[in-house]
């Protein structure tokens, strides 16, 4: 008898030969006055249909860069000096972060008796297709200008072991990674794995464009019954069409909007 795991495998597998069959542009996008002029490379056709496919722009991704900008001044981008995205799909928020950083002259540029940047960010995604358009997108936005080894992609899958040894972070974020209880689980497990234990401040942003009561729940009760995460709804607009916005810790938050 076929497994829920042997299902979402072969999803998985379609999933990427259907990705690596598209045609892709760049687009470039402009959040206010500073920060514009993002540029990543995404399909073509800006309607997934019923694929859950990583190299379309989802909803959450634009609304996640947006609360990014508002939020993240220089006082709270210090408190984060290790970034990784989960899912990143065509990773327009690792974009968008990286652009805050510079623009508050917090990366430098590289030359070749500089040190390791103090910031580092790794983009991750289970998608080989969706990394190779992200490389691209790195190289166009220019950011490699600042070396090569402060921005790199990295294949990871939820809850494998050997994709995140050793592997701890300040701050974690993704949009619309959740589309089922499952995944929902295997994400947080992953999370609380990977959240940075010796930062107080270390925590897991999550956007979502979509979502079910019953996960929502599922959601919190996980959080507080097995896994000890400290839950925060930051914004819940879904029933307006917007999004829900979550906060996971492992210590209780001192951020505040």
């Amino acid at each position: 008898m076929q497994s829920h795991d042997d299902d979402e495998n072969i999803m998985d597998d379609v999933r990427c030969l259907f990705d690596a069959n598209l045609s892709t542009i760049v687009k470039s996008f402009d959040f206010n006055d500073n920060v514009k002029n993002i540029q990543i490379e995404v399909a073509e056709d800006e309607d997934p249909g019923h694929y859950q496919s990583g190299i379309f722009l989802w909803p959450a991704a634009i609304a996640l860069c947006h609360y990014f900008i508002r939020v993240q001044n220089v006082q709270e981008l210090m408190k984060y000096k290790s970034l990784l995205e989960l899912g990143a799909g065509t990773a327009l928020v690792s974009m968008c972060y990286c652009k805050l950083l510079i623009m508050n002259q917090l990366v430098h540029l590289s030359h070749p008796n500089s040190k390791q940047q103090e910031f580092q960010c790794l983009i991750t995604d289970r998608d080989e297709t969706c990394l190779n358009l992200i490389q691209n997108s790195i190289k166009i936005n220019n950011y490699t200008r600042f070396g090569d080894d402060w921005i790199q992609t990295q294949v990871l899958t939820y809850n494998n072991n050997n994709d995140i040894k050793n592997m701890q972070y300040d701050l974690l974020y993704g949009s619309d990674l959740i589309y089922s209880i499952q995944i929902a689980s295997e994400l947080l497990y992953t999370v609380k794995k990977l959240l940075n234990v010796k930062n107080k401040y270390a925590k897991f942003i999550l956007c979502s464009s979509f979502r079910h009561q019953d996960t929502t729940k599922f959601i919190i009760d996980l959080c507080k019954q097995k896994l000890g995460l400290n839950y925060i709804m930051i914004q819940n607009e879904i029933s307006q069409n917007g999004v829900i916005i979550e906060e996971f810790s492992l210590f209780c938050s001192t951020f505040e909007i």
